[in-house]
């Protein structure tokens, strides 16, 4: 539910007998396509929020199959990529934090300024601090941020890294202040 409307996300090409690719809205008795999209390679809607006014959902996708995607706002009529999107990877879930957008997934630092995880301010993204790792110090091993959740004033992340900014944390970690 995102502003008190029902949404469904997922891989699907069509909801009602109408063509939609992977983002539905329930109005009244049926389900309505919410703007079309190609993705030649395929695609998969996992998530979905609002940020600033704008519908914004996350997955693996990449429109117009380009290499930039894995997170995508709506114009009311398309979907594109928000702030050029996350540079070879995906997104897989989000959520709205101290006014900003943050999105985890599987995606690489470097072309990004965050491994797994960042953050969306309205105009650039920006990382975690040295974000979540695996081994503390380094970037090697892929890992795949799960869940992103607000609850008591704290940003929940989860995934497969050990450490948080330097600090053990399993699976597990909160930010209270970035």
């Amino acid at each position: 539910v995102v502003n008190e409307e029902l949404y469904a996300v997922g891989s699907f090409t069509s909801i009602d007998g109408h063509a939609c690719r992977g983002v539905a809205k329930r109005e009244g008795s049926e389900w309505v396509n919410v703007g079309l999209y190609s993705d030649p390679d395929g695609f998969i809607i996992v998530d979905i929020i609002s940020y600033n006014g704008a519908l914004i959902a996350c997955g693996d996708v990449s429109p117009d199959g380009d290499e930039d995607g894995g997170v995508i706002h709506f114009d009311g009529n398309s979907w594109t990529p928000l702030g050029g999107g996350i540079v070879g990877g995906q997104g897989t879930s989000m959520a709205v934090y101290k006014g900003e957008l943050y999105v985890g997934g599987l995606f690489p630092i470097g072309p990004n300024p965050g491994k797994s995880i960042m953050r969306w301010n309205g105009t650039e993204w920006r990382n975690l601090g040295i974000g979540p790792q695996i081994i503390n110090g380094s970037y090697q091993y892929n890992y795949q941020m799960e869940d992103l959740e607000v609850h008591d004033d704290l940003l929940f992340v989860c995934g497969g890294f050990k450490y948080a900014s330097g600090v053990p944390a399993e699976f597990v970690a909160t930010y209270d202040s970035l």
